[in-house]
This record gives structure tokens, sequence and C-alpha cells, in this order.
């Protein structure tokens, strides 16, 4: 390996680490954006999580139960208004 290659290949890592750095730096502001957004309106998120997840709970427990499975293509095709197909 000659000097010219080392030198090159040193030269593409120090490119690739400025670049990484720059977008770790990136990366970096957006979640400090995100943890000062959610610092301010954490009380609002908790309150709606806590009105909201019981919602959910309830309508996950009637959707996992096998009837409303079984009849769930049924209500696609009348939802979207496709016939049955007769075989």
């Amino acid at each position: 390996m000659g000097v010219q290659a080392v030198w090159r290949s040193a030269r593409a890592a120090r490119r690739r680490a400025f670049e990484l750095a720059v977008y770790a730096a990136a990366q970096a502001e957006e979640m400090a954006v995100l943890a000062e957004h959610l610092n301010r309106n954490g009380f609002e998120l908790r309150n709606t999580s806590q009105s909201l997840f019981p919602k959910v709970r309830q309508w996950q427990a009637m959707l996992s139960s096998p009837v409303v499975l079984a009849a769930m293509p049924w209500a696609l095709r009348r939802l979207f208004g496709r016939p049955l197909r007769r075989r």
C-alpha cells in the first residue's frame, strides 16, 4: 500500500467523520426541540392519555373477540359497498 493510498483513505475517513458529526449535531438539535416540546406540553399529554387509554382498551377488548373477528370481512365489504362473491 503506497503513501498516496494511505493519504486518500485518511482523507475519506476524516470526511466521513465530519459528515457523521454534522448528522449527530442535527439529531441532537431535533431531540432537544422534542424534549423541550414534551416538557412544555407534558401535563396535557398525560391527561389526554389518562382519558384515552381506557377507551382504547375497551375497543381492543371488543375487537379481539372471535365473533367480531369472524364478522370483520363482512363488515368491511358492506362498508366499502362490495357485494359478496358468489362461488
